[in-house]
């Protein structure tokens, strides 16, 4: 069926911690509703359910993508109204039409290629004429997205960084939420399918077990400043640092800025260009305050890395069939 075709590469679609918050229910071939999993959501870092949103929002866009690539257009019907306590929660009706007419952007073997990278980036600087182009992915949606690289910049928002994360881990909530999808090994990676997996993390099992099982550790300042020297040597060199900012925690906000994103690390992608997410500079307060400061920006809800490096690994993800709900 076109829509296993489809789905099984749109379940590619990043998503905050790689938790894969989508299910579908295919009503027939040409029909289909995708739902959010409320029980892969994280109400703790993301107590808004913006990221999620934005998640869901650039999954429907990568399955209009490939549908196009198959000749086909998908029409959409938005129907979220919000979060409630239901296992799933309706979030877009599909309607699949057969349309010559359409063609297709972004290849499939981009689905594939693109990746999350939390090793450093090569010391080669990403073209000017490159960094225009991805500008204007956001124009009209109400986003701007902003570069540095500025080496004393670059090195104070990856201090803050590893400060705000070592800080988020001794609260308690915070830490469980985390833990529930840390992989510490390949059979559990295999198993579950989901997550962040240590290889993906550019640790062993063994460090990420270590970082994350000795976390109160951390609130010892000795221990602290040995750590986070090591943290930041694993993350290895920094050429630029790239954010959007805009309209974002409204969930109409969240849900509008998921195509242009989407579409942006596609075409990332393209360009053997991969990012890494610093979460924790949005969502922790202190680390915030620092960032606006250092950007001069009051709304930015994502920062990363961006830059070229040797292809990382691939996180795994759930099977088509975890996927697709019966109808």
């Amino acid at each position: 069926m076109l829509w296993d075709d489809i789905l099984s590469l749109a379940a590619r679609t990043p998503s905050p911690h790689n938790v894969q918050p989508w299910k579908v229910v295919i009503h027939d071939e040409n029909r289909a509703t995708v739902y959010l999993d409320t029980g892969r959501t994280l109400p703790i870092v993301d107590d808004t359910g913006s990221f999620v949103l934005l998640s869901m929002a650039m999954f429907t866009e990568s399955i209009c993508l490939l549908a196009a690539n198959r000749q086909h257009r998908v029409d959409i019907t938005l129907v979220f109204s919000g979060f409630s306590d239901a296992a799933v929660i309706p979030y877009a009706e599909l309607r699949l039409v057969s349309d010559p007419s359409v063609v297709g952007v972004y290849e499939d073997s981009l689905f594939l290629k693109r990746r999350t990278s939390r090793a450093g980036s090569l010391m080669k600087p990403v073209p000017a004429e490159a960094i225009e182009r991805f500008k204007a992915f956001f124009d009209g949606a109400g986003q701007s997205l902003g570069f540095t690289t500025e080496w004393e910049t670059i090195e104070s928002l990856m201090c803050a960084n590893i400060e705000a994360l070592f800080s988020d881990l001794n609260d308690e909530a915070y830490y469980q939420e985390l833990l529930e999808y840390l992989r510490f090994s390949e059979d559990e990676s295999r198993q579950k399918r989901d997550g962040l997996d240590f290889r993906c993390m550019n640790m062993s099992g063994f460090e990420l077990k270590g970082l994350t099982k000795f976390h109160a550790l951390l609130r010892a300042p000795v221990f602290q400043s040995v750590l986070s020297r090591y943290y930041r040597q694993k993350l290895g060199h920094t050429e630029m640092m790239a954010w959007l900012s805009g309209p974002f925690w409204d969930a109409r906000d969240a849900i509008a800025a998921g195509a242009p994103f989407m579409r942006f690390w596609l075409e990332m992608a393209r360009e053997d260009l991969y990012l890494l997410p610093f979460g924790n500079l949005v969502t922790n307060p202190v680390a915030n305050a620092k960032m606006s400061g250092l950007l001069r920006s009051q709304d930015i809800w994502i920062i990363f890395r961006l830059g070229y490096c040797d292809p990382p690994p691939e996180s795994l993800r759930l099977s088509i069939r975890e996927v697709i709900l019966n109808d």
